[in-house]
């Protein structure tokens, strides 16, 4: 079964997670010269089977380490999101796992006990013309090579209609470390897109995000590489480095 970030059993003693990827001088040359970026994405398919850009950066040095606060942020956004869009986490509130919660339009109340191991949200809205929102879970992401600075990154996003109720599994721990060309933090990707490089570590949610995936609209400035599946559950994926022979990650640190 695909670890999750509040799995009972691992994820749940662990406050936060880490990741450290490895960009030596000459692959972040380049990334500069070729206008890319180190792209982290979510691995669970999303609205329209489509997954979050969590994270997109250019390395500032050899090293960029990356951490996800497993603590989940509910939030609604107004805005509709499409493929090659953007998630714009707006009202957010932190949650807990086998709660539910109420939506009135304007704020986030907790409304008692949900289901377990869920985050179950409410749309009850106070008046007349609602229209549906945005929602979705949250994590909140650091990274050396943008300062330390904390941000809170959406992991998933779906509709929510007035006067219904969207459960949200926990965001897996599982991510898509890859590199790309004209792709922004919070940007939404087709799954279809996505291909990982051969003999990298099999995962559950490689399977699933690739699992009828409808084919992608075309996005001719678009450029992706492979991406390598990291479980940040597992000691040996916890470091990657860029390898330019394929120009793409792998397991582990640069050979000495």
């Amino acid at each position: 079964m695909e670890a999750v970030m509040s799995a009972p059993a691992a994820a749940a003693s662990l406050q936060s997670l880490t990741l450290t990827i490895e960009v030596d001088s000459q692959s972040q040359q380049f990334l500069i010269d070729t206008g890319q970026t180190v792209l982290i994405t979510s691995s669970d398919p999303s609205q329209d089977n489509t997954l979050v850009v969590v994270q997109s950066f250019l390395p500032f040095g050899d090293q960029s380490l990356v951490t996800v606060d497993t603590t989940p942020v509910l939030f609604l956004s107004p805005a509709k999101v499409t493929p090659f869009g953007s998630v714009t986490v707006n009202l957010v509130s932190a949650v807990s796992y086998g709660q539910a919660y109420l939506f009135n339009g304007s704020s986030i109340t907790n409304d008692g006990p949900g289901i377990p191991g869920l985050v179950s949200i409410r749309y009850m809205p106070v008046g007349t013309g609602a229209v549906a929102v945005t929602t979705g879970l949250a994590l909140t992401i650091g990274n050396s090579s943008v300062g330390g600075a904390t941000s809170t990154a959406a992991f998933s996003y779906y509709d929510l209609q007035p006067f219904e109720n969207r459960l949200l599994r926990p965001p897996s721990t599982v991510l898509y470390v890859l590199i790309g060309q004209n792709i922004t933090t919070g940007m939404t990707l087709p799954a279809s897109l996505l291909q990982p490089i051969p003999g990298s570590a099999p995962s559950s949610a490689t399977a699933s995000s690739q699992q009828d995936a409808a084919p992608a609209p075309i996005a001719s400035s678009i450029q992706l590489g492979r991406y390598l599946p990291v479980d940040l559950l597992f000691d040996t994926q916890s470091v990657t480095h860029f390898d330019p022979s394929v120009n793409a990650f792998a397991y582990g640190a640069y050979p000495d």
